[in-house]
């Protein structure tokens, strides 16, 4: 796990802002040069982070003696693809293709299973596993590049610099950067509270993260939406409301049934979690709230300010999960959590609403 945890904040240092940039650009009409230019620019950095993250795997199985290590080599491969995936995952949805990445999804989980499943019987579990995952992610990300690389015209040069374009996918960078410090809450707790407490915090802050998922697998959609001419803004809200509703009655039935549920699956020696739990489940509402906004504010040209608001909310945030939990335990940290988004929502407020009633405008407007 700690493996992973270093990869993905790897995969989100070396994302550059590359794979919100290429859909925002993709769906306001940049040319096919400026596509094929980000696409290079994302294959160099993924190519960095096949190396780095193979390098780090190999020295950590050297260093601990550990074959099992060894074993999961190829999922440096894994990942560096998956990270590919995405970027050419949101090229795709911003060119109307979004099927493509259910398609995808299916190729590299269910090869995955399939090709697992057929290794486990001649190698050992984790080689198996990892050649797999390896196998299947590759496989599926060559299968849909074929698909729908055949749409831009690769002959021309492009007129932006790497510098320009550096320069463009700042503000998405900002937000990715920013999303991976709001990770190292458990780390504050862990850091300010006793054992106990951060014990009770982890299942909120872990457990409760996948819920954010229907929000996170919408928001390239939602970009796109907003950044389309027409009606494509109000779309973008339309949908984000339903998602926002929808999220929010279902974190409610959980927060409610938590005093249950929670003792039921983990037992009574978690009883400390319920109140964390249902405290985090209201401010799971409100980070799936700046998760929507933010792809909106992305797409509508505000991208300056939603990327600025992310970095001074990240600090801010986990200043408040450290003071919460240094005075309050697990139940105050979850306090710090939830206010933190709940401020972050408020401040994401006011463009959205400004953007909805202008139909334009923008974050050059606040400066």
């Amino acid at each position: 796990m700690t493996v992973i945890a270093t990869w993905t904040a790897l995969g989100a240092f070396f994302d550059l802002g590359m794979g919100t940039l290429i859909i925002r650009e993709r769906a306001v009409g940049a040319t096919d040069a400026q596509i094929t230019h980000i696409l290079r620019i994302n294959a160099l950095t993924n190519l960095a982070v096949l190396l780095m993250s193979a390098t780090s795997l190999a020295t950590l199985a050297i260093a601990t003696d550990s074959a099992t290590l060894f074993n999961c080599l190829p999922l440096a491969l894994w990942f560096a693809s998956e990270k590919n995936g995405q970027v050419w995952l949101g090229f795709a949805t911003a060119d109307d293709k979004a099927h493509l990445a259910t398609l995808s999804l299916l190729i590299r989980r269910g090869g995955a299973l399939l090709l697992f499943t057929i290794l486990l019987h001649a190698l050992e579990p984790a080689l198996a596993f990892a050649l797999a995952s390896a196998g299947a992610s590759t496989t599926g990300n060559l299968l849909i590049r074929a698909m729908i690389a055949h749409s831009l015209d690769r002959s021309t040069s492009s007129e932006i610099s790497t510098r320009m374009l550096l320069a463009k996918a700042r503000p998405f960078y900002a937000n990715s950067l920013a999303s991976q410090m709001r990770n190292f809450d458990l780390v504050v707790v862990q850091s300010l509270a006793s054992p106990v407490a951060a014990a009770a915090f982890a299942i909120p802050s872990r457990l409760l993260s996948p819920l954010r998922l229907a929000a996170s697998a919408a928001a390239p959609s939602i970009l796109s939406s907003a950044a389309a001419e027409g009606s494509g803004l109000r779309s973008a809200i339309r949908l984000s409301l339903i998602i926002q509703f929808t999220m929010t009655a279902f974190l409610t039935l959980v927060a409610f049934t938590a005093q249950f549920s929670v003792t039921a699956v983990l037992g009574m020696a978690y009883s400390d979690a319920i109140l964390p739990v249902q405290i985090s489940c209201m401010g799971l509402i409100f980070a799936i709230a700046v998760t929507l906004q933010t792809a909106i504010l992305q797409g509508a040209g505000w991208e300056q300010y939603a990327g600025k608001l992310s970095m001074i909310m990240a600090p801010i945030s986990l200043a408040a999960i450290g003071a919460g939990a240094s005075t309050g335990g697990a139940v105050g940290a979850a306090w710090g959590l939830t206010g933190g988004f709940v401020l972050h929502a408020a401040l994401l407020a006011p463009p959205i609403y400004r953007t909805s009633t202008s139909l334009g405008g923008k974050d050059d407007d606040l400066y």
